[in-house]
């Protein structure tokens, strides 16, 4: 007597080319076979999709003014931190991404060939945080215009109040 996983790997073995048999037992989900329901989904792992319920993310977030107010004291702050007590304690604390924008605020080339980053990679990617995934594609559509007007209010902040 087989067991159902003998079985289902016999049944499997003999046809692996044909994929439009239903697996008879869960250990074909696993292993990409179709689902068993007909006209049903499998994902990339072959798990049975078909009763799935769709993702909805509502509608995307707009950083607002506040957002973005936040955004520049919290860079001013670090650029302040970074003029006064250098790169040592900070750089391992922060993400790289972090590093960079803060490296850019500075104009700090050698930490950007470091992280192997230029004024575009940081600006474009920023651009998102600043207007939102749509404001951000925008913004680097018209050349980053407005995200390098922001940094400069970063940089008159800075230079402002020391």
């Amino acid at each position: 007597m087989t067991s159902e996983y003998a079985r289902c790997r016999l049944v499997a073995h003999r046809n692996p080319v044909r994929d439009d048999r239903a697996p008879i037992c869960d250990a074909h989900l696993m292993t990409g076979r179709r689902s068993a329901e007909p006209g049903g989904r499998t994902s990339a792992r072959g798990l049975d999709m078909s009763d799935a319920k769709r993702i909805t993310w509502g509608t995307p977030r707009q950083p607002t003014d506040a957002d973005r107010d936040a955004l520049r004291v919290d860079l001013v702050a670090k650029a302040r931190a970074v003029r006064g007590g250098g790169w040592a304690d900070h750089r391992s604390e922060w993400s790289a991404g972090e590093v960079a924008v803060v490296a850019y605020v500075l104009d700090d080339a050698d930490v950007l060939a470091e992280l192997e980053e230029n004024e575009g990679t940081v600006l474009s990617r920023f651009a998102a945080d600043l207007f939102g995934f749509v404001g951000g594609r925008k913004d680097n559509e018209k050349g980053l215009v407005d995200t390098q007007a922001w940094f400069d209010t970063v940089r008159k902040a800075l230079g402002s109040a020391s």
